[in-house]
């Protein structure tokens, strides 16, 4: 500021002779105040607003207006420093001076209710901030014209209020009307467009129109770094939005490394527990575990957490939803227990804080469907994501999410080995995903689902066609994460083993348990098919000495994850016993055996399955051992549990 040390002087010796408040030294604190906002140092100026608020209090002179003034003034720099509670409280006293006024100033109380339904906004209460822009909206129409500063700031408010609610055309019509406006009003090149630009291209993006919203972008990234430089807050929004594009394209990693500049351009012009800090944190943890880097995701979250639980109190969506992402962070990593605790913490965290029917509450229906998914529970994964599907299907424009919950439940009929349930579930994903954003990056994602549903059909034809498609599209991607890889190795491995093309179905196999490891650790669940076709290779190509380390390795992964006596467990015990047993080893292959059978039972000792392929395959290998008496006394064993196992079900 040009005058901040006369002013500073002036009220200085103010205080020194006691000066009430004179016309002269509210006038000082008001350009003081007005400066350090000017310049974007909410921290300077918070205590002059809170000092201008006082004297004014103090004085029987003071006019209504400047009242009202000095407390959006305050609710303004508490705002930008992150202190909603404070700034909420200034705004509304400011309205509340202005409705007691016979004749308020329309300009000014209409500012004042933008500004209250900008802080409506930033606290996600969109009702109450709808109705605030009504209101200013309402007091300016037919008083100032449409390309007025004020209403455009009001049209660019009920833009964002339209985003929201998914309601895309409208916001566009409204973002495109104003940046035509501003450009007639200030010039092609006028820093003033930036936040125009940002508006228009963020619905645009939204809109699947990414080739339209980049050249706005970069466009208002260099008025931004002309105007302002680059630590400036229009700076960061604009490389913001580069990234948000970034992750649209599939381009994880150059989003990362964008969300990386944000956070450092707003860790240095923002107060460490800005919430404008915690949504950064959010975005850059949700690109690194897109990357499969859950680990270093994690830490982001919390930290996001911990700034939303200090600004908004523990009970906010803001911090339900992060714990949900923190739940997220714990199931890529395979600590399923932390994560199904912290996600349903979230889920009654938003059932406390939330309408009964709010589709963010879908979000978190989802994760417990994956959570249950990768415990291969697929009743409780399948009641989780209907539940969210039911909710996200009452906010049909949000296309993407809906698409993303019939995914899961595609995955989830597939483990169901329900083929044409998941078709359905991936035809309907398929349209969602078209519509959001035309050719989208998670259709190569339906196309690999489909094969797996084929190969469930047992139709190799169509099987090896969709999952053909599926590597055609992953391969068009910019970039394509490890998790992506290693599905699309899953799904060709499953497909070679049907068609007994053994050699490639091993090669698969290893790539996807290499790229697994890459994508989790070297104890997560998610290794376990892997390990498991690796092993079915090596046996059908007579290679039990092979096969039997991988079988190892994912019994102890089973038995850490799921618990001894889990079916999982069973599946690996059996192909031990069958190792054993073609290697001669007799000693171990009867007690494998043996363990397979108590598996087999329930706690109670009836009985919970009957024999399996594996266990049974294993009596014509005794008998063509020359182990007769052997293998008649196993058949007559399993023909007895066969027997009982229908008396159960009976």
């Amino acid at each position: 500021m040009v005058c901040e040390q006369e002013l500073l002087h002036e009220l200085s010796q103010a205080r020194r002779n006691g000066i009430a408040a004179s016309a002269r030294l509210v006038r000082a604190m008001q350009q003081l105040a007005d400066g350090y906002l000017a310049a974007h140092r909410p921290a300077e100026a918070r205590p002059w607003c809170e000092e201008l608020c006082r004297e004014l209090d103090r004085s029987s002179a003071t006019s209504s207006d400047d009242l009202a003034q000095a407390r959006v003034r305050l609710a303004i720099a508490c705002q930008a420093l992150g202190d909603l509670t404070a700034a909420e409280s200034a705004i509304l006293a400011a309205i509340a001076i202005y409705q007691q006024m016979p004749d308020p100033p329309v300009l000014d109380f209409a500012a004042a209710l933008s500004d209250a339904a900008e802080l409506f906004f930033a606290q996600g209460r969109y009702e109450s901030a709808r109705q605030a822009s009504r209101e200013a909206s309402a007091l300016l129409t037919g008083v100032l014209p449409e390309h007025h500063p004020e209403r455009v700031r009001i049209r660019n408010n009920l833009g964002a209020l339209h985003v929201v609610r998914g309601e895309l055309l409208l916001a566009e019509r409204l973002f495109r009307r104003n940046l035509c406006a501003a450009e007639d009003a200030l010039g092609y090149y006028d820093p003033g467009l930036v936040t125009h630009l940002h508006n228009l291209a963020d619905v645009l993006r939204r809109r699947g129109r990414g080739d339209e919203a980049e050249p706005l972008l970069l466009r208002s990234l260099n008025l931004a770094r002309s105007a302002f430089g680059m630590q400036h807050t229009h700076t960061a929004h604009a490389l913001g939005q580069l990234a948000e594009l970034c992750l649209d394209r599939g381009s994880w990693t150059a989003a990362v490394r964008l969300w990386q500049q944000v956070l450092e351009i707003r860790r240095a012009i923002l107060p460490a527990d800005h919430p404008q800090i915690a949504r950064t944190l959010r975005t850059l943890g949700e690109s690194l575990l897109r990357l499969g880097k859950a680990a270093e995701a994690e830490p982001l979250f919390d930290e996001a957490k911990r700034i939303c639980e200090r600004v908004f109190g523990p009970q906010h969506p803001q911090v339900a939803s992060l714990m949900g992402n923190l739940g997220r962070a714990c199931l890529a990593q395979g600590r399923l227990a932390n994560a199904e605790r912290l996600t349903r913490e979230a889920l009654l965290l938003q059932q406390e804080s939330l309408a009964t029917d709010d589709p963010v509450i879908g979000l978190t229906h989802r994760l417990l469907a994956q959570i249950a998914l990768a415990r291969r529970d697929f009743a409780t994964a399948s009641e989780q994501i209907h539940r969210s599907l039911r909710l996200l299907e009452q906010r049909p424009k949000d296309a993407d999410e809906l698409a993303q919950s019939c995914l899961v439940w595609a995955e989830v009929e597939l483990g169901r080995e329900s083929a044409a349930a998941a078709l359905s579930a991936l035809d309907r994903a398929a349209e969602l995903l078209q519509r959001a954003r035309g050719t989208h990056p998670e259709l190569h994602t339906v196309f690999r689902l489909r094969a797996s549903a084929a190969l469930l059909e047992q139709d190799l034809p169509r099987a090896e066609q969709e999952a053909l498609t599926a590597h055609r599209l992953a391969n068009a991607l910019p970039e394509r994460t490890v998790a992506e890889t290693a599905d699309l190795a899953a799904v060709f491995s499953d497909l070679y083993s049907q068609q007994r093309r053994w050699h490639e179905a091993e090669s698969l196999a290893e790539q996807e348990l290499s790229l697994r490891e890459r994508q989790y650790h070297s104890e997560h669940a998610g290794l376990l098919p892997a390990l498991r076709k690796l092993a079915d290779a090596r046996l059908a190509m007579d290679q039990p000495a092979a096969a039997e380390a991988p079988l190892m390795r994912a019994l102890a992964i089973a038995e850490r994850t799921h618990g001894t006596k889990h079916p999982q467990v069973a599946v690996y015990v059996e192909r031990l016993a069958r190792v054993n047993l073609m290697l001669r080893r007799l000693d171990a292959f009867r007690a494998w055996m043996q363990r397979a059978v108590q598996l087999m039972d329930d706690e109670d000792g009836t009985a919970a399955a009957e024999p399996t392929v594996q266990l049974e395959s294993c009596v014509e290998l005794l008998r063509a051992a020359g182990e007769h008496a052997e293998a008649d006394r196993w058949s007559e064993h399993f023909a007895a549990e066969r027997e009982r196992h229908a008396h159960v079900l009976f």
